[in-house]
C-alpha cells in the first residue's frame, strides 16, 4: 500500500530556508520521497532526477542530497548532467578542514602531527593535489599512492617548492603500510585490507561513497573519520515546524552556505558516531597514555 501510495505522491517544496538570521533567501528544503526502502540504485536515481527537474527553478544552482554517501563519482556526474545542477559532496571542506583536525586530535594526545607517517591514497584529481600540498605544510613524512607517475613527479616537484619536503611515493600497498600512523583515503577505486594497518592508525575516507565506511569491525583500535562537522550558528534558518538544520552541519552542507574558508570544523563523523574532537580522543585513548583503551586491561 505504501509503494502504491507513494506513486502519487509528487515532489513538493517543504520550505524556503535563508542565511545570516534571515536576511538573504537562499534555497528551499525538497521532499521527494516518503521511503527509500525496495529502490533500487538505478530506480532511486531515475525518480531523484524527475522529481528536481519537476521542482527546479531558473536560479537552482546547486544541489545538497541528504544521502550524498551512498553515491558514486559516475551516479553524481549522472545527476549533474541531467538536471544541469551542481551537487555538493564536502570534500573541499574536508581537504581544507583535515590538517587542523588532525593537528588537534594529536595535540589532545600530547603529541605532534609532524611526527607521524602519513599516507594519502590518490584519486588523481586536483582535489588530491590540494591535499598533498596543504597538509605537507605540517609534516615531515608523508607519502602518495598512486599509478600515475606523470601526476607523482608533478606533486613532487610542487610539495619540495612549497614546503621544502621531500615526497615519498608508492604505486600500491605492501608491507610498508604498517608503518602509516595516519592514511587518508581519496580513493573510490581499492582494495584495502584493514587487518595490515598499524595499530592505533587513524584512518580518514574521503572517497566518494566513503568506500571505507564500517570496513574496520574486526579492528577496534582503529578510527575511521569519515565526515567533518562545522558549526551551523545560525548562518542557515528554515521553518522548524517542517524542517530544521542542526546545530552541527556536514561538510556537504557546510559547502552549499559558507562564506568564508577559515572556519574550523567542531567535530567529526567517526566510526558511524559524532564526536567533538576531545569527546573522540577521551573515548578511543586513555588520557595518561598513547594506548587504545580498547587495547587496555
Amino acid at each position: 500500500m505504501l509503494l502504491l501510495f507513494q506513486k502519487r505522491i509528487k515532489p513538493r517544496i517543504v520550505c524556503s530556508f535563508e542565511k545570516d538570521e534571515g536576511k538573504t533567501a537562499y534555497g528551499s528544503v525538497v521532499g521527494v520521497f516518503i521511503t527509500y526502502k525496495n529502490l533500487s540504485k538505478i530506480d532511486y536515481l531515475a525518480k531523484l532526477i524527475d522529481a528536481l527537474n519537476s521542482i527546479k527553478t531558473e536560479e537552482t544552482r546547486k544541489l545538497i542530497l541528504e544521502r550524498i554517501h551512498t553515491l558514486s563519482r559516475e551516479d553524481i556526474k549522472e545527476i549533474e548532467k541531467k538536471c544541469g545542477l551542481r551537487v555538493l559532496d564536502g570534500r573541499n571542506e574536508v581537504v581544507l578542514g583535515l590538517p587542523y583536525v588532525l593537528k588537534e586530535i594529536c595535540r589532545l594526545r600530547n603529541q605532534l602531527l609532524n611526527e607521524k607517517e602519513v599516507l594519502i591514497i590518490s584519486d588523481d584529481t586536483a582535489l588530491t593535489e590540494k591535499l598533498t600540498i596543504k597538509i605537507a605544510k605540517e609534516l615531515r613524512f608523508l607519502t602518495v599512492m598512486s599509478k600515475e607517475t606523470v601526476l607523482l613527479e608533478k606533486l613532487g616537484r610542487e610539495v619540495l617548492i612549497e614546503t621544502g619536503l621531500s615526497l615519498q611515493s608508492i604505486d600500491k600497498f605492501g608491507r610498508t603500510v604498517q608503518k602509516f600512523d595516519m592514511i587518508i583515503n581519496m580513493s573510490s577505486d581499492i582494495d584495502f585490507h584493514i587487518n595490515n594497518i598499524k595499530k592505533n592508525a587513524i584512518i580518514t575516507d574521503i572517497s566518494i561513497g566513503r568506500k571505507l565506511r564500517g570496513s574496520n569491525t574486526s579492528r577496534k583500535d582503529l578510527i575511521i573519520i569519515e565526515d567533518l562537522l562545522f558549526e551551523n550558528g545560525g548562518i542557515i534558518n528554515s521553518n522548524p515546524e517542517v524542517f530544521s538544520f542542526n546545530e552541527k552541519i556536514s561538510s556537504y552542507v557546510y559547502e552549499g552556505i559558507k562564506s568564508q574558508d577559515s572556519i574550523k570544523p567542531v567535530g567529526l563523523i567517526a566510526n558511524n558516531k559524532k564526536f567533538k574532537l576531545k569527546e573522540l580522543v577521551d573515548t578511543y585513548y586513555s588520557r595518561n597514555s598513547n594506548s587504545s583503551v580498547f587495547l587496555l586491561k
